[in-house]
């Protein structure tokens, strides 16, 4: 079944998880962003699980949200990412819509559950999620298979994971999640004050996360 996981988003909590404890103070504005924004585009389902989580957690709930357990699996915040709003049709959302069901995407679906980071970072490229696909050339000489790697979604694109006469060669670049994350967000950022504005508009509480602190 399609549905909709953010790449860039993805790309976001693998960085934010990988902080250092002694920059958490420099980048809690943006991981309380993160966590905002994940948390507005959310469907209902996955608010109450995150929400389950927070009652049961303890210590500075924001870095333990974005920070894989240490007995495997990804992050708690990740439930907001696997579960987000949107159309499945929508050709704007096109290159952040996934089949985890299907058999092309099932490498990608166990790399989630382990939260393998190296193995979700490949399957990420400029316009969305792609599907790396392993080649038969030169295999006689010993030497590693070369990779070519098709993109999903592409604009221009069936949305589907074909992988025929892809092209080959390393990732396409990508923007940095630090662009990203603060792409939206103009001048410092007053967490206190901002957070309150926008639980104000939306009418909604802001993920419990973002309340305590320790």
């Amino acid at each position: 079944m399609a549905q909709r996981i953010d790449p860039s988003r993805v790309r976001m909590l693998i960085d934010l998880g990988r902080t250092r404890a002694d920059a958490h103070d420099a980048m809690r504005p943006q991981a309380e962003v993160f966590l905002r924004r994940a948390w507005d585009d959310a469907l209902p389902a996955a608010r109450v699980s995150f929400e389950t989580w927070q009652h049961g957690a303890s210590g500075d709930t924001v870095w333990v949200a974005l920070t894989a357990p240490v007995g495997g699996g990804p992050p708690p915040a990740f439930v907001l990412l696997r579960e987000q709003a949107g159309d499945v049709e929508d050709p704007a959302l096109r290159g952040q819509i996934v089949d985890l069901a299907a058999p092309a995407w099932e490498p990608l679906r166990q790399a989630l559950e382990r939260w393998d980071t190296a193995t979700i970072l490949r399957w990420i490229g400029a316009d969305g999620w792609r599907v790396p696909v392993v080649g038969t050339a030169r295999m006689s000489d010993g030497a590693a298979p070369e990779t070519a790697q098709t993109q999903v979604g592409k604009p221009g694109s069936t949305g589907s994971a074909k992988i025929a006469d892809a092209p080959k060669g390393g990732p396409a670049p990508t923007v940095t999640w630090q662009q990203a994350a603060l792409g939206g967000v103009v001048g410092s950022v007053v967490v206190g004050s901002v957070f309150y504005f926008l639980g104000k508009r939306s009418g909604e509480q802001a993920p419990r996360a973002l309340e305590n602190r320790t």
